[in-house]
């Protein structure tokens, strides 16, 4: 499998959320959380948005911050594990 995109919204309401999706067309698996502090601990959020690469095991999993990496290169090896 490729990649996921995973959008969480934090909505407090099912109807705001919905009028969102419509009206922007967000690209991939949108999802909406009932329990945002739960969420918050599950995952150690502090801010939103918050971008985070997970893998295929459910593992965070991070980019190098080398001077001279290539990111795209990493990206695409993340996927193919």
């Amino acid at each position: 499998m490729g990649v996921v995109l995973l959008n969480v919204s934090i909505d407090l309401e099912d109807d705001i959320w919905k009028e969102s999706l419509a009206k922007h067309n967000i690209y991939g698996t949108n999802v909406i959380a009932h329990d945002v502090p739960q969420v918050k601990r599950q995952y150690g959020l502090n801010t939103i948005p918050a971008y985070y690469i997970i893998n295929k095991k459910g593992k965070f999993a991070y980019l190098s911050d080398e001077e001279n990496r290539d990111l795209l290169q990493e990206f695409r090896d993340l996927v193919n594990e």
